[in-house]
């Protein structure tokens, strides 16, 4: 479970939510566009509209040890592209900022692939396509 960031300075603290770290890893994701999507552990996707944080505890784990963040994150990744070179854009993203927003160390990003999902066509849909050849 994630807990809060306390960040201590010469002028006073600092304390960053659980919640507001798990939407700077959210976003890092979306932001590469779409080729990952955040779930649970078991690959469902989350809805994650306003005050619905709670569920993305699930799905995004940051632990602050002495060192620095530990972040694990479970998604489902869209069928294209190579994986590993995906992940490992994400996982730079993901790394880049947290230390841009917080100037805490990463020391793992973890990303569990719990699924991939494939683009598929409904038959309205596909009608469209063919007609417009």
């Amino acid at each position: 479970m994630m807990a809060n960031l306390k960040i201590d300075t010469d002028k006073g603290a600092v304390t960053i939510s659980a919640d507001v770290l798990a939407q700077i890893v959210k976003d890092s994701i979306e932001s590469l566009g779409g080729e990952m999507i955040v779930s649970n552990s078991k690959g469902k996707l989350l809805d994650f509209g306003m005050f619905k944080n709670t569920r993305m505890h699930r799905s995004i784990d940051i632990k602050k040890t002495p060192l620095g963040f530990d972040v694990r994150v479970y998604v489902v990744l869209a069928y294209s592209g190579s994986i590993s070179m995906n992940l490992f854009r994400v996982s730079k993203k993901i790394e880049e900022d947290l230390i841009k927003y917080t100037s805490v160390h990463v020391m793992s990003v973890n990303i569990v692939v719990v699924g991939i999902r494939s683009k598929i066509i409904v038959k309205n849909h596909y009608d469209k396509l063919m007609s417009a050849k």
